[in-house]
């Protein structure tokens, strides 16, 4: 959940999920067991197992403190989060809190929006937020996607790809604790 699934307003919050139109009709899409804007999907990888925690920014609340707290203490081989809002738009309620939680758990990847652009922040923070809405007039990349493909020897290959062309834009390999292969 992003800002516009809230009020529109980046500083907004939304802690219960019922507050505007915009927030009851995502939680209205959410799988019949989620009943919170954050929430976690579990998958087994030929590598071990890999756990995507979906944060929510601008639905925070000491619940989900509890629970970001929890599910990063939870050991797997792979990390991924995805928030809406990046570290360097910390406007949103939830953005300095979950950094702190993040920024001390083992991490993979950190998967990131609200800006419309690609950027690669380093190894473990990317931008992929140029997916459809109107692109941030200083990106220098069109519309375009994250594709991530884990190797057999377990490293992910992330490669942004061009929509319009389909050519790769940027790719780097991580391990599964987020360290960048050279």
């Amino acid at each position: 959940m992003g800002n516009h699934e809230c009020t529109g307003f980046t500083d907004s919050n939304c802690p219960k999920g019922t507050e505007t139109p915009n927030v009851r009709a995502f939680m209205g899409l959410m799988p019949a067991d989620v009943t919170a804007p954050y929430y976690r999907v579990d998958v087994s990888t030929p590598s071990g197992s890999a756990k995507l925690l979906f944060v929510a920014p601008n639905g925070w609340s000491e619940a989900q403190n509890s629970w970001l707290t929890a599910q990063l203490a939870d050991v797997t081989t792979y990390t991924f989060v995805v928030r809406h809002e990046p570290s360097d738009d910390a406007t949103a309620p939830g953005v300095t809190p979950s950094d702190a939680l993040i920024n001390s758990a083992p991490l993979t990847i950190e998967l990131l929006g609200h800006s419309h652009e690609y950027r690669r922040i380093d190894a473990q923070h990317v931008i992929s937020g140029n997916g459809g809405a109107p692109l941030s007039s200083y990106s220098g990349i069109g519309y375009g996607f994250l594709l991530i493909a884990q190797q057999s020897d377990g490293t992910l290959v992330l490669s942004e790809i061009d929509q319009a062309s389909g050519s790769t834009v940027d790719s780097f390999h991580i391990t599964p604790d987020g360290k960048l292969v050279q």
